[in-house]
């Protein structure tokens, strides 16, 4: 694994690195016409949407979608879904010697998009993440062994561990050679390398860090405390000031950067995944809507993509012709058991 994994850890990018400008921008273009021109996936009141062109199609229909991911190359679908009935349990916090649990009630999905065929529901024990990065699907856990934060990574793909030991918290390119993570969820340091070797960011919680790794390894982007950046194998960055939480990141080969945002609307919520403008019954929660924002270098401020709309990940065109003949399949319609 670590083979060939410490080019982003050469210390202050001393060794001089072939740079590729294939993804520069046509200065005349608007952020929103260059984010069209690409592929991405995203939820919206518990499904999955998918955006090519400018053009946005509803994928599934199950009204329980919480979280997803699509393996780059692999044609499957990773859900992770609500049901109605606890799925399992874990240890939050112990006090006086006596545990106090966490009841989960999602599942993990994992479709096969040419054939159709749905693995059956998997119950989560504990609180997952899924992300698309190290060339598969990740299903990060808590783990125990850092104060339940977010750690474990397994392949939600075979089942099998992914690690790179010191790392806690980890994404990588496709062909695993560029890795980014941190070690101390306390004191988060963004390191680069493997063995951990270049210092991208100090200071920060593990809980207010997000980051992503482009596909090809060549960009890395972050965000922490309202500011968002993006880092090269080269050693160039540009941040900019992104005033609203972020979610989930996701970064292209181009450097394009798809960011959960917020924007200046207020929202009506039922619970964290279904939203409006407008009042709907059961919706009695109000807050700033969760909405998409697109971003790449060369721009001082991010635009918004998606009003209203949570998890935002690139996809390849593969994957989106995949995903679009899946969804006029009936069983993207079906909503499973409880």
């Amino acid at each position: 694994m670590s083979k060939g994994a410490s080019l982003w850890g050469v210390p202050l990018f001393t060794l001089a690195v072939s740079f590729s400008v294939a993804g520069a921008t046509n200065p005349a273009r608007t952020q929103a016409s260059q984010a069209e021109s690409l592929c991405y996936a995203f939820l919206r009141d518990g499904d999955l949407l998918l955006t090519c062109d400018g053009r946005t199609e509803q994928i599934t229909h199950f009204d329980d979608v919480e979280d997803f991911a699509v393996a780059p190359r692999q044609g499957t679908l990773v859900l992770i879904r609500h049901r109605r009935t606890p799925q399992g349990q874990a240890v939050d916090w112990v006090l006086g010697g006596k545990p106090h649990y966490f009841v989960s009630y999602s599942a993990m999905q994992a479709i096969e998009l040419t054939t159709g065929k749905g693995s059956p529901l998997s119950p989560l024990q504990s609180p997952t993440r899924l992300e698309t990065s190290c060339g598969t699907v990740l299903s990060i856990t808590w783990d125990p062994t850092i104060g339940n934060r977010l750690g474990l990574a397994h392949d939600a793909l075979t089942g099998e561990r992914v690690r790179f030991d010191p790392y806690k918290n980890f994404r990588c390119s496709s062909d695993r050679r560029t890795i980014v993570g941190w070690s101390d969820p306390e004191h988060s340091v963004l390191m680069a390398g493997l063995p951990p070797q270049r210092e991208l960011l100090k200071n920060s919680r593990s809980d207010e860090l997000r980051y992503d790794v482009s596909p090809d390894g060549r960009f890395v982007v972050y965000n922490t405390r309202g500011k968002l950046c993006l880092t090269s194998e080269a050693g160039e960055t540009e941040c900019i000031e992104e005033g609203f939480d972020q979610g989930r990141i996701s970064i292209s080969d181009s450097k394009g950067v798809l960011i959960e945002s917020g924007s200046d609307r207020a929202c009506h919520y039922r619970d964290y995944y279904h939203f409006s403008v407008e009042p709907h019954p059961g919706h009695t929660e109000d807050d700033f809507c969760a909405a998409i924002a697109y971003w790449h270098p060369g721009e001082k401020r991010s635009t918004i993509v998606q009003p209203l709309g949570r998890s935002p990940q690139w996809v390849s065109p593969e994957a989106a012709s995949a995903l679009r003949a899946w969804g006029t399949h009936p069983r993207a319609s079906q909503k499973a058991g409880p």
